[in-house]
């Protein structure tokens, strides 16, 4: 969904994407399709895509990864917001950056500066600018990336099909306020894993009473030091007693955790 304001009316627009090469926009009251975001080099289908919101210009970015890896880039201005005579609308980039089996595009709002692209069996972070590969990162033989997100400047979290969620501390070549941000361009090998923060992961291993096994889940979070050892082990209900490594707490957590406290001091 993708909302933009012309003088004091705010637009809807739905932008759709699958199994064709370009992307359709929708007006989102009528669902009428208004025009199409095209490619003029290597169409094929589109993989996935993101809007980048600009807070210093008007022109807001569409980007999309084709299911051949190829990164598109679309500017939407005012004017273009307007259009409704299907006319297409040309891509202002196409690069190869070699993401096959793209599963999600994240753009960092912290700095602006770096784009997260999840792939299913690895994820990447590329200069916001040029779309340089700044860092890479498989995945394990067993599991699937589905998808990640920016919660820091130098920070993400990635998920996988099964439900795991991984946090992750970005090298310094990947953080914009670094001076050794971009100091890996050029030279980015696949297998150097940043220190990974914090994870959740889920267990299946439960018995019945009777001796039989039973599928029900139960989360386990890992909360590791900086260094990346001395790993500890918890289930959510001894979480209030630790609070893992910068994971976030909120008021009502808190609040919660406390009365189930006093309950037990009490008890």
């Amino acid at each position: 969904f993708y909302q933009f304001t012309i003088g004091t009316q705010k637009e809807g627009r739905l932008l759709c994407n699958g199994h064709y090469p370009e992307i359709l926009v929708v007006d989102a009251t009528s669902l009428e399709v208004l025009y199409s975001l095209v490619s003029k080099i290597s169409p094929d289908w589109i993989s996935s895509m993101s809007i980048i919101r600009s807070h210093r210009t008007q022109e807001d970015t569409v980007v999309a990864v084709s299911v051949t890896g190829i990164l598109k880039v679309w500017m939407i201005t005012s004017e273009v917001s307007k259009m409704q005579d299907l006319d297409p609308v040309f891509e202002e980039e196409s690069k190869p950056i070699y993401c096959q089996g793209c599963q999600s595009i994240s753009f960092c709002s912290f700095t602006q500066s770096s784009l997260l692209v999840v792939c299913s069996k690895y994820w990447r972070v590329f200069d916001a600018g040029d779309y340089s590969l700044l860092c890479s990162v498989p995945s394990d033989s067993d599991q699937s990336w589905t998808g990640g997100e920016f919660i820091a400047a130098d920070k993400v979290i990635i998920w996988t099909e099964d439900g795991c969620s991984y946090i992750y501390k970005l090298p310094a070549s990947c953080q914009s306020a670094s001076e050794h941000f971009r100091s890996d361009v050029g030279k980015t090998k696949e297998g150097s894993i940043p220190p990974l923060i914090y994870s959740v992961v889920v267990c299946s291993d439960k018995q019945k009473d009777g001796g039989e096994q039973e599928e029900e889940e139960e989360v386990e979070v890992i909360c590791l030091r900086p260094s990346g050892f001395d790993s500890e082990l918890y289930t959510p209900k001894q979480l209030y007693r630790h609070q893992p490594l910068e994971a976030p707490v909120s008021p009502e957590t808190l609040s919660v955790s406390s009365r189930q406290h006093e309950e037990e001091l009490i008890g």
